[in-house]
Order: structure tokens, then sequence, then C-alpha cells
């Protein structure tokens, strides 16, 4: 989408019509706000447009509304436009609909949910971590019970499972 300085709509693309719903005969002309969605107050908008006077682009999500009247996420960005005066002259927007992955997003938290829940619900310690640096992901409850140590205390030092390791066996803890 192109807009003019005041935000009007100049042209769009056909993935514009695919996302929004809206033809080009729709909206061309029309201000942006056609497609405001009322999720966001006027600080976002105001601190949106602070952005892109002063550096000249913002990117981020933006929940708008589909001409059907869903609301949807999308990813933006805004640039403005310079003439050979360095003066705005028009403003490009390139948004994508995220709604696929925030759909994704939330499945994957419920099912996270669902498996802290089944973890902290066992006696046993069972752990999961990122690689490369042993950072833990969770650890269940039985942690307090079995070793006397918050799970916090765990998650914020990974090194803490190789203090807790008998003298003994620590080589070859290390070594493996």
């Amino acid at each position: 989408m192109i807009t003019d300085i005041d935000a009007n709509i100049i042209t769009v693309n056909r993935a514009f019509e695919k996302i929004t719903g809206y033809s080009p005969e729709e909206v061309i002309g029309k201000h942006i706000s056609i497609l405001k969605s009322w999720h966001h107050d006027s600080h976002f908008y105001a601190a949106m447009w602070q952005e892109i006077l002063k550096i000249g682009t913002w990117s981020g999500e933006i929940w708008d509304r589909h001409k059907n009247g869903n609301v949807y996420p999308m990813h933006m960005t805004i640039s403005a436009v310079k003439n050979d005066k360095d003066e705005t002259s028009q403003y490009v927007c390139i948004f994508s609909d995220i709604s696929a992955a925030k759909n994704a997003e939330a499945a994957l938290r419920k099912t996270e949910g669902h498996f802290v829940t089944i973890l902290n619900s066992l006696d046993e310690v069972i752990w999961s971590a990122r690689a490369p640096n042993f950072q833990l992901h969770h650890i269940s409850a039985a942690t307090e019970k079995l070793y006397g140590v918050s799970q916090q205390a765990f998650m914020d030092d990974p090194e803490l499972w190789f203090k807790m390791i008998h003298p003994d066996d620590k080589q070859r803890v290390h070594e493996a």
C-alpha cells in the first residue's frame, strides 16, 4: 500500500486485497483508518507516527480490521518516501497477516501448559534445556522436594547441577 503524506491511500496491490478484503476501488482515496480495528489506543498510533516522523520508518505488530469485520494481527513496516528535496512525499506500507503464526503460538503455549502441569505432578526431576549453554527451559517442581533447591534457583544457575554432583563423578559428567 502507498499513501500520500496525509495517509490517504494512493495504490494497493493484490496482496492488500487478499489480506484486507477490500478492492482497490473501495480504498483508493480513503484514509488508512478504514482498516483501523480499535484494538490499539491513541497513544499507540501517536508513538508509531512519532517514530515514522523522527526516523522515517516504523515496524511492528498491529491489529487491523478486515472488510468483513474480523480483526487480525499483522506485521507491518511503514517507511517514508523522500523527494529530491528530502521531504516526505509518500509512505510505503508493507504488511503480512500473522494470524496463523499467532494461532500456532497460542496452541504451543496451551500444549506447553499441559506439559508443565504433568511434569509438576511427578515426583521425579525432569528438565529440558537449550544447547549449547545448557540454559534450562523447564525443570519439574520435584527439584525442591528432592534437592531442597527451588526451581528458580536451577533456572537462574545452569551450573547448579554440576555443583551438586558428587566430587568423584564430576570429571566423568563434564566429559560426557
